[in-house]
């Protein structure tokens, strides 16, 4: 294999905004204006919560986000006003409507908030609750709403107290509002689509991707659901998630969890279909990113599936990597953003069955520059902290794809997620939501008859 180490440079991945507007900053959407906008109209649900939580509450839904008068600076914009001067939507809320609810038993709270949703009123309520609650009925509440006229938005206590910090306030309302808009039925953003021009020479940039991560609801049962993403021209995106009515075979060994033959097969002509459905014709190229690695099953099912017409890229990307990286500055050791390190496979050679192409390491935190949020004339040094742990991506392709455009689409992806503005996710949207749709399969009745669905659904 040769190696070769380069920085890929941030400003080379950028999302679109309205207009075809683009940066890569998608806090910038406070300037740029959200890609396509729906009316919020917003219901509020505080379970258990005192007269703090409360006060907390409209703070944020409405002395924030409702007021045109608000003392609130939003980065990267002069505009001075609520959700609705802002980003240009109608938001919709009254202090009023704010329901409290004192739930003595956890049996009780699945219903309870059930009960309290209005969904000829609302799009989107948000449940004020706290971690434990929150973190132990999230799922059942996600998927017993699959298909409803209303989307969730939890916030826990303790988020909504770190508005008293002058440093989580500065990023708190940005990064609820984007979500908001979302569950409401906008587009914050795009990818850009030209990103997949830097595959190959002759790869598509109306390709589709596909996310299959798996969830382990008891000891003996695995479950797996598939994340679809596709773009177009930057004036199209679509983004939905399937839960899948099998179950895996539970692999002690060291192959990892793979999907077997015939449900893959079944896997694939599903993505396969909801692409023509929307395009009229299979996808020109096909890329599959998974959370474990290539296993013959899913290889022998990708050569009976797949034509000769679709050029296709299997990604296994491992975020628990035993890899650490340090930058060369004595003064902090810190890594770029953008980090990429390449061992390119001599010996491969997909005619005869052997599709691993190359290694990427790749760092989705770090050192970066961006605009100051005070002043976007100026730039600043930022740091996205954590455990400086990088991504690796095993690529299997049918063709010689370019190492460094897989790369930049890794991170594109990490920028596609709604969730995190301030790219403070290292995930790749398309496994993550399909693994949050795992989880919620336990909590499904009628699996089968469900469809694809939007991703929305499940943020």
């Amino acid at each position: 294999m040769s190696d070769y180490a380069t920085i890929l440079q941030e400003n080379k991945i950028n999302v679109v905004f309205r207009s075809n507007n683009k940066h890569y900053v998608p806090e910038f959407i406070t300037a740029l204006k959200p890609y396509e906008g729906r009316d919020i109209n917003l219901q509020v649900l505080v379970v258990n919560g005192d007269n703090e939580v409360c006060d907390l509450v409209k703070l944020l839904f409405y002395e924030i986000y409702g007021k045109n008068d608000t003392k609130y600076h939003w980065p990267y914009t002069n505009t001075i006003g609520g959700i609705s001067r802002v980003f240009e939507i109608r938001y919709n809320f009254d202090p009023s409507t704010i329901s409290r609810i004192n739930i003595n038993s956890e049996n009780d709270f699945v219903n309870s908030i059930y009960n309290q949703l209005d969904t000829n009123r609302f799009n989107v309520a948000v449940i004020i609750a706290d971690r434990k609650l929150t973190n132990k009925f999230h799922d059942k509440i996600k998927a017993a709403l699959i298909g409803n006229r209303i989307r969730t938005q939890f916030v826990t206590f303790t988020t909504l107290k770190r508005l008293k910090n002058r440093e989580y306030k500065a990023t708190i309302p940005l990064t609820i509002a984007v979500q908001l808009i979302a569950k409401a039925g906008g587009t914050p953003w795009i990818v850009d689509s030209s990103i997949y021009n830097h595959l190959s020479k002759n790869a598509s940039s109306n390709g589709m991707l596909m996310g299959i991560a798996f969830a382990r609801p008891r000891k003996d049962k695995i479950t797996y659901s598939v994340g679809y993403f596709t773009t177009l021209n930057n004036y199209y995106q679509r983004f939905d998630v399937q839960p899948i009515n099998e179950s895996i075979p539970i692999n002690d060994n060291t192959e990892g969890l793979y999907v077997p033959k015939d449900a893959m097969i079944g896997t694939l002509e599903s993505g396969i279909s909801w692409y023509k459905n929307i395009m009229g014709t299979p996808p020109p190229l096909l890329i599959i990113f998974k959370t474990s690695p290539m296993h013959k099953d899913e290889k022998e099912a990708i050569e009976t599936v797949v034509g000769k017409d679709t050029k296709w890229v299997f990604i296994h990307a491992q975020y628990n990597t035993p890899v650490r990286l340090f930058g060369d500055n004595s003064s902090d050791y810190y890594v770029n953003r953008g980090t990429v390190i390449i061992k390119k496979r001599n010996k491969w050679n997909p005619n005869n069955g052997d599709y691993l192409h190359s290694e990427i390491i790749i760092t989705a935190t770090g050192k970066y520059m961006k605009p100051s949020t005070k002043n976007a004339s100026k730039w600043e040094e930022n740091y996205i902290l954590g455990t400086p742990r990088p991504i690796t991506l095993s690529v299997y392709s049918s063709f010689d794809v370019n190492p460094i455009g897989i790369a930049e689409l890794a991170l594109s992806q990490i920028k596609a997620d709604w969730e995190h503005p301030d790219i403070r996710s290292r995930r790749i949207a398309v496994l993550k939501y399909a693994n949050r749709m795992a989880r919620l399969v336990q909590y499904i009745n009628s699996l089968g008859s469900i469809p694809s669905i939007d991703a929305r659904d499940v943020l």
